[in-house]
């Protein structure tokens, strides 16, 4: 089986090579049996010192997570009906490296 590590790598190789950088997109992992959802950017080159603010809303069974680079917005939604022991954002860029990886607590709306 292939870790989330190489996948997202893969992934960054075909979509600069497909010329579809910058890309919002999920994954989900598993650790220990526990199922994780993961955020994923996928950036044209090392943004770190960009990133305004990022976003998780849980609403009923829908996610909407927003991320904002400089003057970008990107927003994702994911309706799903499985439970996730946590939820991570992870920014990746052209050159293969990790830019920032954090665990994000959703803000929950009627539930």
């Amino acid at each position: 089986m292939i870790s989330l590590k190489e996948k997202l790598l893969m992934k960054t190789l075909y979509h600069k090579f497909n010329n579809q950088l910058p890309q919002l997109a999920t994954e989900i992992g598993y650790k220990r049996g526990n199922k994780n959802l993961f955020f994923v950017f996928y950036a044209l080159k090392a943004n770190s010192e960009k990133y305004v603010s990022y976003d998780l809303i849980k609403n009923g069974s829908e996610f909407i997570f927003t991320l904002e680079v400089g003057k970008d917005k990107h927003h994702l939604k994911l309706e799903t009906k499985e439970n996730y022991k946590f939820c991570y954002f992870v920014s990746i860029n052209d050159e293969m490296n990790i830019d920032e990886f954090a665990q994000i607590e959703p803000k929950l709306i009627n539930e």
